[in-house]
Protein backbone atom coordinates (compact mmCIF):
# COMPACT_ATOMS: atom_id res chain seq x y z
CA UNK A 1 0.00 0.00 0.00
CA UNK A 2 1.25 3.58 -0.08
CA UNK A 3 1.55 5.25 3.03
CA UNK A 4 1.86 9.30 3.39
CA UNK A 5 2.92 10.10 6.86
CA UNK A 6 3.09 13.36 8.37
CA UNK A 7 5.51 13.92 10.57
CA UNK A 8 5.80 17.64 11.42
CA UNK A 9 9.54 17.44 13.31
CA UNK A 10 11.89 14.69 11.06
CA UNK A 11 15.32 13.84 10.66
CA UNK A 12 17.86 16.35 11.21
CA UNK A 13 15.94 17.09 13.92
CA UNK A 14 16.31 14.90 16.99
CA UNK A 15 13.35 13.37 18.82
CA UNK A 16 11.00 10.90 20.33
CA UNK A 17 8.42 11.86 17.36
CA UNK A 18 11.29 11.68 14.67
CA UNK A 19 13.05 8.58 15.72
CA UNK A 20 9.62 6.73 15.84
CA UNK A 21 8.42 7.86 12.50
CA UNK A 22 11.58 6.79 10.85
CA UNK A 23 11.08 3.56 12.46
CA UNK A 24 8.54 2.74 11.55
CA UNK A 25 9.33 4.28 7.74
CA UNK A 26 11.80 1.57 7.32
CA UNK A 27 10.13 -1.03 8.85
CA UNK A 28 7.14 -0.60 6.31
CA UNK A 29 9.41 -0.11 3.34
CA UNK A 30 11.07 -3.14 4.17
CA UNK A 31 7.80 -5.06 3.89
CA UNK A 32 7.33 -4.38 0.45
CA UNK A 33 5.37 -1.24 0.97
CA UNK A 34 5.51 2.48 -0.51
CA UNK A 35 6.35 5.33 2.29
CA UNK A 36 6.73 9.41 1.89
CA UNK A 37 7.31 11.49 4.70
CA UNK A 38 5.93 14.95 5.08
CA UNK A 39 7.51 17.40 7.31
CA UNK A 40 8.46 21.05 8.47
CA UNK A 41 11.80 20.43 9.21
CA UNK A 42 14.20 21.63 6.76
CA UNK A 43 17.07 19.48 5.26
CA UNK A 44 20.39 20.08 6.82
CA UNK A 45 24.22 19.83 4.61
CA UNK A 46 25.13 16.89 4.55
CA UNK A 47 22.38 14.83 5.56
CA UNK A 48 20.66 12.17 3.62
CA UNK A 49 18.13 9.80 3.64
CA UNK A 50 16.75 7.04 1.13
CA UNK A 51 13.10 7.44 2.53
CA UNK A 52 11.23 9.92 0.18
CA UNK A 53 10.89 12.78 2.29
CA UNK A 54 8.86 16.01 1.27
CA UNK A 55 9.79 18.87 3.56
CA UNK A 56 8.02 22.09 3.80
CA UNK A 57 5.25 21.07 0.99
CA UNK A 58 3.32 23.59 -0.73
CA UNK A 59 -0.42 23.25 -0.82
CA UNK A 60 -0.38 21.71 -4.30
CA UNK A 61 2.59 19.60 -3.25
CA UNK A 62 0.78 18.22 0.11
CA UNK A 63 -2.33 17.81 -2.08
CA UNK A 64 -1.09 15.78 -4.75
CA UNK A 65 1.00 13.76 -2.16
CA UNK A 66 -2.14 12.81 -0.09
CA UNK A 67 -4.12 12.07 -3.21
CA UNK A 68 -1.32 9.36 -3.79
CA UNK A 69 -1.72 7.85 -1.02
CA UNK A 70 -3.95 4.69 0.45
CA UNK A 71 -3.40 5.77 4.13
CA UNK A 72 -2.25 8.77 5.54
CA UNK A 73 -1.20 8.50 9.00
CA UNK A 74 -0.31 11.52 11.30
CA UNK A 75 2.10 10.49 13.57
CA UNK A 76 0.57 13.24 16.03
CA UNK A 77 -1.93 16.06 15.02
CA UNK A 78 -0.78 18.01 12.43
CA UNK A 79 -3.82 21.04 11.61
CA UNK A 80 -1.88 22.67 8.66
CA UNK A 81 -1.76 19.56 6.74
CA UNK A 82 -5.17 17.24 7.49
CA UNK A 83 -7.35 19.84 4.78
CA UNK A 84 -5.91 17.67 2.06
CA UNK A 85 -7.49 14.23 3.32
CA UNK A 86 -10.69 15.98 3.93
CA UNK A 87 -10.93 16.98 0.01
CA UNK A 88 -9.11 14.02 -1.24
CA UNK A 89 -11.60 11.45 0.81
CA UNK A 90 -8.49 9.59 2.35
CA UNK A 91 -8.62 7.72 5.26
CA UNK A 92 -6.78 9.74 8.11
CA UNK A 93 -5.05 7.78 10.92
CA UNK A 94 -3.91 9.50 13.46
CA UNK A 95 -1.64 9.09 16.23
CA UNK A 96 -1.34 11.28 19.75
CA UNK A 97 2.28 11.24 21.31
CA UNK A 98 1.45 13.66 23.67
CA UNK A 99 -1.64 15.47 25.33
CA UNK A 100 -3.43 18.01 24.12
CA UNK A 101 -3.76 21.52 25.83
CA UNK A 102 -6.50 23.00 26.55
CA UNK A 103 -5.89 26.73 25.07
CA UNK A 104 -7.38 28.24 21.73
CA UNK A 105 -4.53 25.62 19.86
CA UNK A 106 -6.07 22.96 21.83
CA UNK A 107 -9.31 23.73 21.38
CA UNK A 108 -8.49 23.61 17.04
CA UNK A 109 -6.78 20.48 16.98
CA UNK A 110 -9.55 18.63 19.17
CA UNK A 111 -11.92 20.16 16.11
CA UNK A 112 -9.82 19.05 13.43
CA UNK A 113 -9.17 15.10 15.02
CA UNK A 114 -12.68 14.22 14.33
CA UNK A 115 -11.55 13.69 10.46
CA UNK A 116 -9.73 10.83 11.24
CA UNK A 117 -11.12 7.21 10.74
CA UNK A 118 -8.98 6.38 14.20
CA UNK A 119 -7.08 7.69 16.65
CA UNK A 120 -3.88 6.12 18.57
CA UNK A 121 -2.86 6.89 21.55
CA UNK A 122 1.11 5.91 22.52
CA UNK A 123 -0.02 4.56 25.91
CA UNK A 124 -3.46 3.70 28.18
CA UNK A 125 -2.40 7.14 29.46
CA UNK A 126 -2.89 9.64 26.45
CA UNK A 127 -5.79 7.01 25.20
CA UNK A 128 -7.90 7.16 28.18
CA UNK A 129 -7.21 11.52 28.52
CA UNK A 130 -7.96 11.59 24.50
CA UNK A 131 -10.59 8.73 24.63
CA UNK A 132 -8.73 7.39 21.45
CA UNK A 133 -9.71 4.13 19.46
CA UNK A 134 -6.85 2.31 20.59
CA UNK A 135 -3.04 2.02 22.29
CA UNK A 136 -0.37 0.98 20.11
CA UNK A 137 2.87 1.75 21.91
CA UNK A 138 5.93 3.40 20.36
CA UNK A 139 9.04 1.07 19.56
CA UNK A 140 12.70 1.37 19.97
CA UNK A 141 15.80 1.33 18.29
CA UNK A 142 16.53 -2.78 19.13
CA UNK A 143 19.04 -2.69 16.61
CA UNK A 144 21.21 -0.29 18.70
CA UNK A 145 19.38 -0.96 22.31
CA UNK A 146 20.84 -3.98 23.45
CA UNK A 147 23.00 -6.05 25.95
CA UNK A 148 25.93 -7.24 24.92
CA UNK A 149 26.76 -9.56 28.21
CA UNK A 150 29.36 -9.37 30.55
CA UNK A 151 29.07 -5.12 30.54
CA UNK A 152 31.35 -3.74 33.25
CA UNK A 153 28.82 -1.49 35.09
CA UNK A 154 31.20 0.93 36.98
CA UNK A 155 28.82 3.60 37.68
CA UNK A 156 25.69 3.34 39.55
CA UNK A 157 22.86 5.72 37.92
CA UNK A 158 22.72 7.86 34.60
CA UNK A 159 20.37 10.33 33.39
CA UNK A 160 19.60 11.08 29.81
CA UNK A 161 17.11 13.83 28.94
CA UNK A 162 17.09 17.95 28.06
CA UNK A 163 18.28 19.62 31.19
CA UNK A 164 15.01 21.81 31.46
CA UNK A 165 12.62 21.77 34.60
CA UNK A 166 10.23 19.14 33.17
CA UNK A 167 13.25 16.62 33.30
CA UNK A 168 13.36 16.69 37.01
CA UNK A 169 16.94 16.37 37.06
CA UNK A 170 17.53 19.12 39.67
CA UNK A 171 15.10 16.53 41.75
CA UNK A 172 17.58 13.27 40.91
CA UNK A 173 20.39 15.79 42.53
CA UNK A 174 18.64 16.44 45.69
CA UNK A 175 17.60 12.22 46.23
CA UNK A 176 21.78 11.94 45.66
CA UNK A 177 22.11 14.98 48.25
CA UNK A 178 19.76 12.83 50.55
CA UNK A 179 21.19 9.65 50.17
CA UNK A 180 24.46 11.28 51.33
CA UNK A 181 23.25 12.41 54.28
CA UNK A 182 23.20 8.80 55.01
CA UNK A 183 26.32 7.85 53.94
CA UNK A 184 25.17 6.55 50.59
CA UNK A 185 27.38 8.11 48.08
CA UNK A 186 26.33 6.58 44.22
CA UNK A 187 28.18 8.17 40.79
CA UNK A 188 25.81 9.78 39.31
CA UNK A 189 26.23 10.54 35.23
CA UNK A 190 24.15 13.02 33.06
CA UNK A 191 23.67 12.83 29.65
CA UNK A 192 22.35 15.48 27.98
CA UNK A 193 22.05 19.60 27.43
CA UNK A 194 19.90 22.28 27.39
CA UNK A 195 19.31 25.97 28.97
CA UNK A 196 19.22 24.48 33.11
CA UNK A 197 22.66 22.81 33.08
CA UNK A 198 24.54 25.73 34.94
CA UNK A 199 22.07 25.79 36.94
CA UNK A 200 22.17 22.19 37.96
CA UNK A 201 26.29 22.14 37.90
CA UNK A 202 25.94 25.67 40.24
CA UNK A 203 23.31 22.82 42.52
CA UNK A 204 25.94 19.65 41.88
CA UNK A 205 28.63 22.25 44.26
CA UNK A 206 26.05 24.19 46.53
CA UNK A 207 25.24 20.47 47.66
CA UNK A 208 29.11 18.61 47.70
CA UNK A 209 28.60 16.18 45.17
CA UNK A 210 31.30 17.25 43.09
CA UNK A 211 32.97 13.62 43.54
CA UNK A 212 30.07 11.71 42.76
CA UNK A 213 28.67 13.76 39.74
CA UNK A 214 29.53 13.70 36.12
CA UNK A 215 28.29 15.80 33.41
CA UNK A 216 28.73 13.99 29.67
CA UNK A 217 27.03 16.09 27.49
CA UNK A 218 24.74 14.81 24.85
CA UNK A 219 25.33 11.74 23.73
CA UNK A 220 23.57 9.54 20.55
CA UNK A 221 23.02 6.04 19.35
CA UNK A 222 25.73 3.38 20.34
CA UNK A 223 27.11 6.35 21.86
CA UNK A 224 24.47 6.48 24.34
CA UNK A 225 23.95 2.22 24.38
CA UNK A 226 27.60 2.37 25.67
CA UNK A 227 26.50 4.79 28.50
CA UNK A 228 23.61 2.49 29.68
CA UNK A 229 25.54 -0.63 29.30
CA UNK A 230 28.17 0.93 32.05
CA UNK A 231 25.22 2.16 34.57
CA UNK A 232 23.31 -0.19 36.79
CA UNK A 233 20.19 2.01 37.16
CA UNK A 234 18.41 4.53 34.93
CA UNK A 235 16.52 7.36 36.59
CA UNK A 236 13.66 9.17 34.79
CA UNK A 237 12.78 12.01 37.62
CA UNK A 238 9.97 13.87 35.76
CA UNK A 239 8.13 16.24 36.44
CA UNK A 240 5.92 16.86 33.52
CA UNK A 241 3.57 13.64 33.04
CA UNK A 242 5.64 12.00 30.14
CA UNK A 243 3.13 10.42 27.50
CA UNK A 244 5.00 7.35 27.19
CA UNK A 245 9.26 6.98 27.82
CA UNK A 246 11.33 5.36 25.18
CA UNK A 247 14.38 6.04 26.87
CA UNK A 248 13.12 4.07 29.52
CA UNK A 249 12.99 0.78 26.80
CA UNK A 250 16.57 1.90 25.81
CA UNK A 251 17.84 1.65 29.28
CA UNK A 252 16.17 -2.06 30.06
CA UNK A 253 16.90 -3.39 26.42
CA UNK A 254 21.42 -2.50 27.41
CA UNK A 255 20.32 -3.98 31.23
CA UNK A 256 19.32 -0.83 33.13
CA UNK A 257 17.21 -1.62 36.13
CA UNK A 258 14.65 1.53 35.90
CA UNK A 259 13.52 4.43 38.18
CA UNK A 260 11.07 6.95 37.59
CA UNK A 261 8.19 9.06 38.50
CA UNK A 262 4.69 7.46 38.42
CA UNK A 263 3.04 9.49 36.03
CA UNK A 264 1.74 9.32 32.72
CA UNK A 265 2.68 7.04 30.42
CA UNK A 266 5.89 6.32 32.69
CA UNK A 267 4.72 2.98 34.56
CA UNK A 268 3.50 1.99 31.24
CA UNK A 269 6.99 1.90 29.49
CA UNK A 270 8.86 0.70 32.61
CA UNK A 271 6.68 -2.37 33.06
CA UNK A 272 8.26 -5.12 35.71
CA UNK A 273 11.72 -3.74 35.05
CA UNK A 274 11.99 -1.49 37.81
CA UNK A 275 9.98 0.69 40.15
CA UNK A 276 8.44 3.96 40.70
CA UNK A 277 8.64 6.69 43.19
CA UNK A 278 6.15 9.73 43.49
CA UNK A 279 6.66 12.11 41.14
CA UNK A 280 8.30 15.21 42.30
CA UNK A 281 9.11 14.26 45.69
CA UNK A 282 13.40 13.63 46.12
CA UNK A 283 12.62 11.63 49.39
CA UNK A 284 10.74 9.08 47.61
CA UNK A 285 13.17 8.95 44.73
CA UNK A 286 16.04 8.26 47.37
CA UNK A 287 13.77 5.61 48.89
CA UNK A 288 13.43 4.32 45.32
CA UNK A 289 16.98 4.49 44.84
CA UNK A 290 18.18 2.43 47.81
CA UNK A 291 16.16 -0.22 46.96
CA UNK A 292 17.64 -1.00 43.42
CA UNK A 293 20.73 -0.85 44.87
CA UNK A 294 19.72 -3.96 46.08
CA UNK A 295 18.29 -5.16 43.19
CA UNK A 296 19.75 -4.14 40.15
CA UNK A 297 19.31 -6.85 37.85
CA UNK A 298 16.95 -7.11 35.17
CA UNK A 299 15.00 -10.60 34.94
CA UNK A 300 15.94 -11.73 31.76
CA UNK A 301 12.63 -13.12 31.01
CA UNK A 302 10.79 -9.56 32.14
CA UNK A 303 12.68 -7.57 29.89
CA UNK A 304 12.53 -10.00 27.07
CA UNK A 305 8.54 -10.30 27.59
CA UNK A 306 8.27 -6.18 28.09
CA UNK A 307 10.55 -5.71 25.21
CA UNK A 308 9.44 -7.68 22.57
CA UNK A 309 5.87 -5.42 22.39
CA UNK A 310 7.63 -2.49 21.09
CA UNK A 311 10.05 -3.98 18.27
CA UNK A 312 9.85 -1.79 15.71
CA UNK A 313 9.16 -5.13 13.45
CA UNK A 314 6.32 -5.89 16.11
CA UNK A 315 4.68 -2.65 15.97
CA UNK A 316 4.54 -1.30 12.04
CA UNK A 317 2.81 -4.67 11.53
CA UNK A 318 0.35 -3.76 14.04
CA UNK A 319 -0.38 -0.42 12.75
CA UNK A 320 -0.49 -2.28 8.98
CA UNK A 321 -3.25 -4.79 10.35
CA UNK A 322 -5.11 -1.61 11.26
CA UNK A 323 -4.46 -0.10 7.95
CA UNK A 324 -5.68 -3.07 6.25
CA UNK A 325 -8.66 -3.23 8.33
CA UNK A 326 -9.72 0.88 7.40
CA UNK A 327 -9.12 0.26 3.94
CA UNK A 328 -11.30 -2.79 3.48
CA UNK A 329 -14.14 -1.00 5.48
CA UNK A 330 -13.85 2.02 3.32
CA UNK A 331 -16.11 1.66 0.71
CA UNK A 332 -14.59 4.57 -1.45
CA UNK A 333 -10.90 2.68 -2.14
CA UNK A 334 -10.33 -0.96 -2.88
CA UNK A 335 -7.96 -3.23 -0.18
CA UNK A 336 -4.33 -2.54 -1.08
CA UNK A 337 -2.32 -6.04 -0.87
Amino acid sequence: MNILISSHAYAPSVGGIESVTEMLAREWIRLGHEVRIITRTPDAEGHGDTISVIRNPTPLKLFRNVSWCDIYFQNNVSVGTLWAALLCGKPVIITHQTWISQGIVGMVKRLFIRMARTRVAISRAVGGKLQTDQVIPNPYRDEVFKSEGGEKRDREILFVGRLVTDKGCDLLLDAMSLLAKQKIHPLLSIVGSGSEEPLLRKRVQELGLESQVLFLGGRLGNDLASEYRRHRILVIPSRWEEPFGIVALEGIACGCRIVASDTGGLPESVGPCGILFSSRDPASLAEALKLEFHHAEVSGDDALMHLQRHRPGVVALEYLSLFSRLLESNPRLDPIQ
